[in-house]
């Protein structure tokens, strides 16, 4: 947590605090109105942060959680990446009951080329044209 943050929490403390002790009234305090403690605790701006996609050091893992894959497609955020594998662009993870959801390494390949109008089957390359 950064210092801004801590303060901001403490802040919000304090202002909890006095509303319930009942000294929060527009006369014996700066605040002008008594605020209710859902207004209190409601999260800032600056407090709500999109996690950021992972990168792994080295090769990519055969399948991955929603971390690896927002980095292996790109995404600006693995919440980005979730809305649209909700949209239908990025595939459904695999759901086994006891363990995290993890995407396969060539279904999100292959989805990634097909939103660059290319054939999945047509990255794999033969020999003989190498030759």
């Amino acid at each position: 947590m950064t210092l801004s943050a801590s303060r901001t929490r403490v802040k919000r403390f304090a202002r909890h605090t006095l509303w319930r002790s009942g000294s929060l009234n527009g006369k014996h305090s700066s605040f002008s109105a008594l605020l209710p403690p859902d207004e209190l605790f409601r999260p800032q701006a600056s407090e709500l942060m999109a996690r950021a996609p992972r990168c792994p050091h080295g090769a990519w893992p055969e399948e991955m959680t929603s971390d690896f894959a927002a980095g292996l497609t790109g995404e600006p955020s693995v919440e980005a990446f979730l809305r649209k594998v909700d949209l239908g662009i990025y595939p459904q993870p695999r759901r086994e009951q006891g363990t995290l959801d993890k995407w396969h390494i060539s279904k999100l390949r292959a989805a990634i080329a097909r939103r660059h109008g290319l054939r999945p089957d047509a990255l794999a390359e033969d020999i003989a044209d190498l030759i």
